[in-house]
């Protein structure tokens, strides 16, 4: 500068000043040198103060440094996942772009004493400063606070508040002892930047700048950005650290996990599945979940797993897999649905493999529940199989039958030929029992030599009488043990269900009453709780032995009840009843037709019955209608309706000639049904009857629905019109609505000229009854109407 000037040379620079206030303020001077006689003289100076734009520079400077900081922190956030560099590269960025001359991070321990955890600085004599500052923070850490504030100093303010702090004038009083420090290595400025993980204060980030009142408004702003930005990466850090321990906890887990999209298409399976499955990921990543499917369930079992998870709820329940070599195991699932905005995005599925569990457990229920000599069923195991069959006989309306069977003396075997003889006798017992009963039926062992036999799904009580008579009968024949014959006689009791109870425990007890009455009667003697059952039951196995041989023997008969003309009073029609003669007796029709019903006999006495009428209707030269009750069994047959139509097609008869009679409680369950079922029968010109209208179910609207040709009025309306003014509005209701329904009708038991009389005066088409003709013979109805 002096040589400048004393050459006479101006000079411009700008000087740094302190006021008496110790703050700096810079002139901007041009000096002028003066020459008077060829001599420089003196010198001028030109100054002007330009603190306001200096400053106003290094603002934007240093603006500039902390937006590169930034960015440069931004970037590091990104790509660094370990929280130990994070720290150090953080320090090593505020020195190398926002121009700090130290940065250090301070963290609390376990014990909530802090340490530095990393630090950068510009001269390598700061170290001895940050050792200054680590040896006092746990000296100032401990002071009594009653004495000494902490709250005074940025980085415990930072730490406590969760906020940033900034120092401009880092000599003040208030920083001591830090300040003194600082001001030996001319720092003049600093910020506190908080740490926070999971919203909890872990420490703080320190910057100390040389430079005084380094810091405003928007510098400020910034390093609270720097903050979120560093708190919420430690956080993400957090939870990917915990995300990969989660992952590598699933992934190595023993139990088969899998993640399922929202339709069923695997996304995941952890390395048990490829261990137990045989699979690797690549072969089931992307497949659909049934690639495991051992096809095993039932059809109920897979809506039930599909409707349990599409509805959003949990499904667990055992399920058998398949492996890649077509083995299977079973495991326990529970397969649980990810809901992501009202939606499910994923079901994450958790299964235990449980073959060996499951091995073991068989083996604990087999010791448990069966007989190791016979492999059968024990009591209580036989008691669960009859309450599972109760619960579905309930809802089938199906009858059952609970046997016990018990070999007599027994006892005097083992005496005679030792317990081993025993045993191989009661397994050949339980071998015979296995191959008499039928494959729905259980047997069971119930005690040391006592047999007991589940009867399943009985058509009707008397057919256990059959099943047991013929269990007794097979368990009697000789017994061959290693060349020794042995013969044994059993007794069995029986109770029924549901007659006798509907309780497992109770059915087995009345049985075992039972062969305790049976015991009684002897040898081979079969028993039953309720001695009414068995003599009902013996009964009707007679009835039905008897029906099945009257029909082989022709004892069936028909007779024919004519129907008159009301007006002309000439047959216009009969009805054919059936009969039965055994030897000189004829069996009245409701001793035997409930019976035929009951038992479905009726099917085949109705089949010889059609083709009889047939026959003799193609046989007379006076073609009259025959009328024919059927049995509501016959017309919930399939083939009725073809078999009616053979029938009219083989004896060439005009169907027309054929009236099938039918009662309103045939039809009034299922009308439905009956109008396609009747109206069929009616396109071949088939004739229908509706018999005994008005005794119970009578609607007058299905009359109009349903193509009848004749109503019969019932006989107690009949008997009873004479002097019962209802009745009679009954019958001539009856008459005027089957009129204007272009329907005929009918009167059945006619048996006096008055009834007759008022019959013929109220405009009845028809009348029946043993005033006009009792039932008679085929000989005696054809003789009627000369043949």
């Amino acid at each position: 500068m002096w040589d400048s000037l004393l050459n006479g040379k101006n000079y411009t620079c700008t000087f740094v000043n302190k006021n008496k206030k110790g703050e700096l303020f810079y002139l901007n001077s041009l000096i002028i040198p003066v020459k008077v006689n060829g001599k420089i003289s003196r010198f001028v100076d030109l100054s002007r103060d330009v603190t306001k734009e200096i400053r106003h520079l290094q603002t934007i400077e240093n603006l500039s440094n902390i937006y590169a900081t930034l960015s440069e922190i931004n970037q590091l956030l990104v790509y660094e996942k370990k929280e130990e560099a994070i720290f150090n590269k953080i320090t090593e960025i505020l020195i190398k772009y926002a121009k700090f001359k130290i940065a250090y991070v301070a963290l609390t321990d376990e014990n909530n004493n802090f340490y530095i955890g990393a630090s950068s600085f510009e001269n390598p004599s700061h170290q001895v400063f940050l050792d200054f500052v680590s040896e006092q923070f746990n000296i100032l850490k401990t002071q009594d606070n009653d004495k000494f504030n902490l709250d005074r100093f940025p980085f415990f303010k930072s730490v406590k508040n969760k906020r940033v702090y900034i120092i401009n004038d880092a000599n003040t009083k208030d920083l001591r002892p830090f300040n003194a420090e600082a001001a030996k290595i001319g720092m003049r400025s600093c910020c506190s930047i908080p740490i926070i993980k999971k919203n909890k204060s872990i420490g703080a980030i320190v910057a100390l700048s040389d430079k005084a009142n380094f810091f405003n408004k928007n510098i400020y702003e910034l390093l609270k950005e720097i903050t979120l930005d560093i708190n919420y990466a430690l956080d993400n850090i957090e939870a990917q650290r915990w995300r990969d321990i989660v992952m590598l906890a699933i992934d190595r887990n023993e139990n088969l996990i899998g993640v399922m999209d929202r339709n069923f298409r695997l996304v995941y399976v952890n390395e048990a599945v490829e261990k137990i499955t045989g699979f690797t990921k690549d072969e089931v990543i992307g497949k659909h979940h049934s690639i495991f499917s051992s096809k095993t369930h039932s059809k109920e079992f897979a809506i039930n797993f599909y409707k349990t998870l599409t509805s959003g709820k949990i499904f667990s329940d055992v399920i058998t897999y398949k492996t890649k070599d077509e083995k299977f195991f079973s495991a326990l699932v529970s397969i649980v649905p990810f809901i992501e905005n009202n939606q499910i995005q994923y079901y994450v599925s958790i299964a235990k493999d449980i073959s060996k569990e499951k091995t073991l457990y068989e083996k604990i229920n087999y010791l448990t529940n069966f007989d190791a000599l016979t492999n059968l069923p024990k009591r209580q195991a036989f008691i669960d199989y009859i309450e599972r069959f109760i619960k579905r006989a309930e809802i089938e309306n199906k009858i059952g039958a609970i046997a016990i069977i018990n070999p007599i003396n027994f006892g005097n075997i083992n005496k005679a030929y030792g317990f081993e003889f025993g045993n191989e006798l009661l397994k050949k017992i339980a071998e015979r029992l296995g191959k008499i009963v039928r494959q729905i039926d259980i047997v069971a062992k119930l005690d040391s030599d006592k047999f007991a036999v589940l009867l399943k799904d009985l058509s009707f009580e008397e057919d256990s009488l059959v099943l047991m008579v013929n269990i007794i009968k097979v368990l009697c024949d000789d017994y061959n043990i290693n060349g020794t014959i042995v013969k044994l006689s059993f007794n069995a009791g029986v109770s029924l269900y549901p007659k006798d109870s509907k309780d497992p425990k109770v059915l087995l007890q009345k049985a075992e009453i039972a062969v305790s009455d049976a015991k009684e009667k002897g040898e081979g003697a079969l028993g039953f709780y309720r001695q009414e059952v068995e003599d009902s039951a013996k009964e009707k196995l007679s009835l039905r032995y008897n029906i099945t041989k009257a029909l082989s023997n022709k004892e069936f008969l028909v007779y024919y009840q004519p129907y008159f003309d009301t007006k002309t009073k000439k047959i216009i029609g009969a009805e054919c009843l059936l009969r039965w003669k055994k030897g000189d007796k004829i069996i009245p029709p409701l001793e035997f037709i409930p019976f035929l019903e009951e038992t479905g006999l009726i099917l085949n006495v109705e089949e010889w019955l059609k083709n009889e009428i047939a026959q003799s209707i193609s046989l007379r030269k006076n073609k009259i209608p025959i009328s024919i009750n059927i049995s509501p069994i016959s017309f919930k047959q399939k083939r009725f309706i073809d078999e009616i139509a053979s029938i009219i097609n083989l004896y060439s008869i005009d169907p027309s000639l054929i009236v099938i009679e039918m009662l309103e409680r045939t039809f009034i369950e299922d009308l439905p049904y009956y109008k396609v079922f009747l109206n069929s029968l009616k396109s071949y010109n088939i004739k229908l009857a509706l018999d005994d209208f008005g005794t119970g179910y009578s609607s007058l609207s299905y009359l109009s629905e349903l193509p009848f040709d004749y109503i019969k009025i019932d006989i107690s309306f009949v008997r009873k019109m004479l002097f019962d003014s209802k009745a009679k509005s009954i019958v001539e209701t009856i008459i005027y609505l089957s009129h204007n329904l272009g329907i005929k009708t009918i009167a059945e038991g006619i048996e006096n000229k008055e009834q007759l009389d008022m019959l013929e005066k109220l405009g009845c088409d028809a009348m029946q009854g043993f005033l006009l003709s009792k039932p008679i013979t085929k000989e005696e109805f054809d003789r009627l109407i000369g043949e």
